[in-house]
């Protein structure tokens, strides 16, 4: 296994000792999934116990089992695609409360929905829906502490740790050891230092002092799982004897390349054309849940779509009636990683706004590539009404429902803006825009800097979830009713 030093804590934590730590990971996720079915299960049975004063119920109510039955899937899917398991070792206690917290909301939800579904909605106790909520909380939880607990345990235990020898130059080994010290899955026990063809260090606390040609004879008979090699200074080619003895011994050897460290951005191996390479991006999102998103964005879109035609023939009169030119407004934006849409709003301002903008440029109250006016001349009596409640945005939809956008996303810029892009604002572009944003229910016509838009697009980017997409869906229908920083 190849890893690079640019990136080598991210690797080496993610992939260290395949046969253990991959296979470690896929157990806890498993581990965890059980036990969060488990604690539901347990959770419902208590709860309609406490109510009915008998277990039987929980199986002879058909609502019960079917609601029982749905619930267990609901815990399937949540556990899978929000994925909340990889840090959970790592992760603190009140981290975890909040994870407890979230699929508790989501289970109990999940239950109602179910009941709603069957045309039984108030055939589930409340009792038992609200003391479901409580005890799968506190069952969930605390199960999950004494997990963790003994997990960390059993990764203390000698027995389970990887023992690893480092191998490096001398300039390199207190950093590269430095790395490893917070691993809970393996151990440092020996530090070779390379000093030409000259060898010395230490292994399972025993001195060593050698050449390279009689390295692999004084590892032999050594205990040790896994090697780590981080030797910048010497060429692959000098150590592939080395690396090829290691193999030879059945021991897994992990040869480090001297990439540049490229701060957040996660790193990972891949094959592109045949061809080997390291891919470098700030995130690697979970595709369930993207799938997830886009099947919101289509029942949304459809949903926004049925709306904009009801409301159609009222807007289409007053912007007719308003000012001459067409109902819709259409101009070319840039979606995800440049790509160019069509996109779609009712008209707000007269047909000649744009050949204007020239003229009004030195009004702009927004500094950097964004235009924004508070009382701009080209907006027409209708467009001020409809663009204080966001009733110009509902052709947008058309757009989500194509997949040139989002519900939830960045701000799609015009091809001008574009034009005078940096490398820091086009990574606004690495998510398709959206309808509405974390800078639109931040202040929206607030804003006074275009680099505010662009950080706080940045920031939805790097920490995206299903539930940050949730807060600002419902954080824009609190803005629109608000009108809070329309203009």
């Amino acid at each position: 296994m190849i890893y690079s030093s640019g990136k080598f804590d991210y690797y080496y934590d993610c992939s260290i000792n395949k046969p253990m730590q991959k296979k470690n990971r896929k157990i806890q996720t498993y581990v965890l999934w059980l036990l969060d079915m488990l604690c539901a299960t347990g959770a419902f049975w208590l709860a309609t116990y406490l109510r009915y004063h008998n277990g039987e119920d929980f199986f002879v109510r058909e609502l019960y089992s079917s609601v029982y039955a749905s619930m267990l899937m609901l815990c399937t899917i949540i556990h899978f695609v929000f994925n909340q398991d990889k840090d959970f070792i790592k992760r603190g206690i009140i981290r975890e409360a909040a994870i407890v917290l979230l699929y508790g909301i989501l289970n109990t939800l999940g239950i109602i929905t179910v009941a709603y579904l069957m045309h039984d909605p108030i055939g589930v106790s409340r009792y038992v829906l609200i003391m479901f909520f409580f005890l799968d909380l506190a069952i969930t939880f605390f199960s999950r502490v004494a997990v963790k607990a003994y997990a960390k345990h059993i990764y203390r235990d000698e027995l389970q740790l990887s023992k690893v020898i480092i191998i490096a130059e001398k300039d390199n080994m207190d950093r590269v050891v430095q790395h490893f010290e917070t691993g809970l899955t393996y151990k440092v026990t020996g530090r070779i230092i390379l000093d030409g063809d000259q060898v010395y260090g230490n292994i399972n606390g025993n001195p060593i002092s050698t050449t390279m040609d009689q390295l692999l004879s004084v590892m032999l008979p050594r205990s040790f799982d896994v090697v780590f090699i981080n030797t910048p200074e010497h060429k692959p080619a000098e150590l592939s004897q080395l690396i090829c003895g290691i193999q030879d011994m059945g021991v897994e050897c992990d040869y480090c390349l001297d990439l540049p460290d490229l701060g957040g951005r996660n790193s990972r191996f891949g094959i592109m054309g045949h061809y080997p390479v390291i891919m470098y991006s700030y995130d690697q999102m979970n595709p369930m849940a993207l799938a997830v998103k886009r099947a919101v964005d289509i029942i949304g879109s459809l949903v926004g779509l049925a709306i904009c035609g009801i409301l159609f023939p009222f807007l289409a009169i007053a912007i007719k009636l308003d000012s001459p030119g067409p109902i819709f407004f259409e101009q070319t934006r840039i979606g995800r990683n440049g790509r160019r849409f069509k996109f779609y709003k009712f008209r707000s301002m007269r047909v000649d706004a744009e050949q204007q903008l020239s003229s009004l440029k030195d009004r702009n109250e927004v500094q950097g590539l964004m235009f924004k006016m508070e009382n701009d001349p080209r907006v027409t009596r209708v467009g001020r009404f409809i663009r204080k409640t966001s009733l110009d945005e509902f052709p947008q939809f058309l757009n989500v429902l194509k997949n040139e956008m989002s519900l939830v996303g960045t701000r799609p810029p015009t091809e001008e803006e574009f034009e005078h892009y940096t490398e820091h604002y086009r990574r606004r572009l690495s998510m398709k825009p959206g309808i509405t944003g974390l800078w639109q229910v931040s202040g929206r016509s607030e804003v006074k800097n275009f680099d505010d838009v662009v950080n706080w697009d940045l920031q939805y980017i790097d920490n995206w979830s299903l539930g940050l997409d949730a807060r600002i869906l419902l954080q824009t229908i609190a803005v629109v009713f608000t009108e809070k920083g329309a203009k």
